[in-house]
């Protein structure tokens, strides 16, 4: 928490079938030029991300912010539309563009 750049929540429960999506968007990816992902795959959704400027104080500031904050870890999240985003991150900050979405 002292050098916090990246805040993200892990997804659990039911997650074979993003599981089985993740291996399928992957797989045809791959066939369309893109380099399949070397990391595990891993279920989350990022919350924040700090830029590149932020001081050690502040990372510091927002560890402990994290860390005495108190989450509920129980959420159902339903999901009916997929995007494929692609992220360009700059100086100012990342920004995101959606490629295609589809509805399920």
């Amino acid at each position: 928490m002292r050098r916090v750049q990246v805040v993200w929540v892990g997804i659990r429960g039911e997650v074979d079938k993003l599981n089985q999506l993740q291996q399928h968007l992957e797989s045809n990816l791959a066939r369309l030029g893109f380099t399949p992902e070397s990391r595990p795959f891993t279920p989350h959704l990022t919350l924040a991300r700090l830029r590149n400027r932020a001081s050690l104080d502040e990372r510091q500031s927002f560890g402990q912010l994290i860390a005495t904050t108190r989450f509920e870890t129980t959420y159902t999240i339903e999901v009916d539309t997929i995007s494929l985003m692609r992220s360009q991150l700059t100086r100012e900050g990342a920004i995101y563009s959606r490629l295609s979405s589809v509805g399920l």
